[in-house]
């Protein structure tokens, strides 16, 4: 059966609208985009793939740097905590474009050495550049599930409003766990737990898997992996309770640590 003229005219007037609105058609296809590519990676358990495209696009449009603007006033809970030295080996995971590591090299002194891991090439490229400089800073490109160095590498670990991107975040902690030395401190900071609800907007505009969990969830995590000290604070950084709100307003530091003491090992040796 062929295409009435009704139905023609009705394809036309369609059409029409759709070239004379496309704004106004971008944004929901835009949403549908994502949910279905959300979707598909979670159905494929594909997540680090969808992560690095989505970062790579970011870099690209400059949200690196807006990143680090919002980032750097909350990771002060983090630097005044460390007790940074130049004995450390720390790694950041989710470093971006390195801002964090190139702080920590700096306040930790010459001696330490630094290592950011990103999943996004894009963003790796950019924290090597940014980072030439600094001989004791190196980024690598891998995933949080696997991640690349040998057992008991490192001193302290940091993750910084990256947390709740990882798919497996059980087997995140078991891998830092992995390559912290006994002894060695882990920083999470993160400004998205089920304390602290954030609005719809704010999951549309990342438009990415999340994983939303309490404090004490995450608390529980660390302890079944074999983590000790484990510790959960949430820090207020508006004192204005009219003004609106903005999405890194309340970060919540968890600390924990790795039975143990590297420096007793050294001593030792």
């Amino acid at each position: 059966m062929g295409i009435t003229r009704t139905e023609t005219n009705q394809m036309s007037t369609f059409a029409s609208q759709v070239a004379s609105h496309p704004f106004s058609l971008r944004r929901p296809l835009g949403k549908l985009a994502k949910f279905i590519e959300v979707r598909w990676a979670l159905a494929t358990h594909g997540t680090d793939s969808l992560l690095r495209r989505r970062f790579n696009r970011w870099a690209k449009q400059g949200r690196g740097e807006s990143m680090e603007q919002h980032h750097t006033p909350i990771a002060e809970t983090i630097w005044e905590r460390m007790d940074l030295s130049a004995r450390d080996r720390i790694l950041e995971l989710g470093c971006g474009e390195g801002w964090a590591c190139r702080l920590m090299a700096h306040r930790a002194g010459p001696g330490c050495s630094v290592v950011g891991i990103d999943i996004s090439n894009e963003m790796v490229r950019r924290a090597q550049e940014k980072s030439r400089s600094l001989a004791n800073v190196t980024y690598q490109c891998g995933s949080a599930h696997e991640i690349p160095g040998p057992d008991k590498s490192f001193t302290k670990a940091v993750s910084i409003e990256a947390f709740y991107y990882f798919e497996r975040q059980d087997l995140v902690l078991k891998e830092l766990f992995r390559v912290l030395k006994p002894g060695g401190q882990l920083y999470l900071l993160m400004c998205l737990y089920q304390d602290d609800p954030k609005t719809r907007n704010w999951f549309d505009d990342v438009g990415l898997p999340v994983h939303n969990r309490s404090a004490t969830e995450y608390e529980f995590m660390l302890r079944r992996v074999g983590w000790v000290d484990v510790k959960s604070q949430v820090f207020e950084f508006t004192t204005d309770s009219s003004a609106k709100r903005d999405a890194h307003d309340r970060p919540l530091l968890i600390t924990a640590r790795k039975p143990g003491d590297w420096r007793q090992t050294c001593l030792k040796a």
